[in-house]
């Protein structure tokens, strides 16, 4: 199984079943603060290689019997940390500019999000704001160009935002938020031993239903929560790695990070590369989300690296049921 696999799950319906149904009304508010971190960590040493949190408004602008169309709105966005060649300067005016733009959407019966309504409105304001980072970016460091070639670089960055499901994949929110709905998941805690690309695996998924300790609280709500943990050899890694690299910088950089791997990393390749990917998932009885977290961890002999993604909900108004 693999990481985001707790989305993936579609196990036979019955009555232990802890089911992720969206019972959604027309004019529903949730506010919600969203927080994305990555870092580094070896030894006493961090290093935060990205920092971003977020504000957001969502509101149900329809419901009918075959789903909801809703509207996410950005209400408020901080790059505190973004790592070269993008400045955090950079990033921002790249967020001031798409966050003017709600996301409409579609989602099925159940909640599961199906449609981005307004998708090629995204992508032409995206792919201006990545042309406005790269003239900003190189102009400011000639010798960027040599390192990473613009025309590769901001091709692969523009491909990747480029179609409807580009865009929804770079909206974390809308998976964190929804990306659980529409499953049915056995109550209680199962675990399972597997293989993913090769490498072993060891999963757990625990679903139950929540006891009411805070005033958000309400009965009926529930929670789902998954694990993976994959060992993978360094040494196996580390090539992989640098295939991925050349497919972005080119031959001559990838051939001298195989001169450097071939006399250098050799001598760190040894022992297991430990990946630990967490999810997690709070809702309301009603299917509203109100706390969802993923996590990945890779250790490492004495090296950490951690990325973090978590939404919170601040605020509610609710339509009667």
């Amino acid at each position: 199984m693999s990481y985001g696999q707790v989305q993936q799950l579609n196990i036979k319906e019955d009555v232990e079943d802890v089911n992720i149904i969206g019972y959604f009304c027309k004019n529903d508010t949730m506010t919600y603060n969203y927080r994305s971190l990555k870092m580094d960590i070896q030894g006493n040493d961090t290093v935060v290689k990205y920092d971003l949190e977020e504000e957001y408004m969502l509101t149900v602008i329809d419901s009918t019997a075959d789903g909801y169309t809703m509207l996410l709105k950005t209400l408020s966005c901080d790059v505190r940390t973004v790592q070269p060649p993008l400045t955090v300067e950079i990033a921002n005016k790249l967020k001031d500019m798409t966050m003017d733009i709600p996301v409409i959407f579609k989602t099925d019966e159940f909640g599961s999000v199906q449609t981005i309504v307004n998708w090629r409105e995204i992508r032409d304001v995206t792919k201006k704001g990545i042309k406005m980072m790269f003239d900003e970016a190189y102009k400011n460091d000639a010798s960027l160009d040599t390192i990473l070639p613009r025309r590769q670089f901001e091709s692969a960055l523009v491909t990747q935002f480029s179609t409807e499901n580009n865009i929804r994949e770079s909206y974390d929110e809308l998976e964190l938020l929804f990306g659980l709905h529409g499953k049915a998941i056995k109550n209680g805690i199962s675990e399972e031993d597997g293989v993913e690309n090769g490498f072993p695996q060891h999963f757990t998924i625990n679903a139950f239903y929540t006891p009411e300790e805070d005033d958000g609280d309400m009965e009926g709500d529930y929670a789902v929560l998954g694990k993976t943990v994959t060992k993978i050899p360094a040494k196996d890694a580390i090539e992989l790695g640098i295939s991925a690299l050349g497919t972005i910088v080119g031959d001559k950089v990838q051939d001298k990070m195989e001169e450097i791997n071939d006399t250098v990393l050799k001598d760190f390749a040894d022992g297991d590369i430990e990946i630990i990917n967490e999810e997690q998932y709070y809702n309301s009885f009603n299917g509203w989300p109100k706390e969802c977290m993923k996590s990945k961890i890779v250790n490492w002999r004495d090296y950490k690296k951690i990325e973090t993604n978590i939404i919170v909900w601040t605020s509610r108004s609710w339509e009667n049921y």
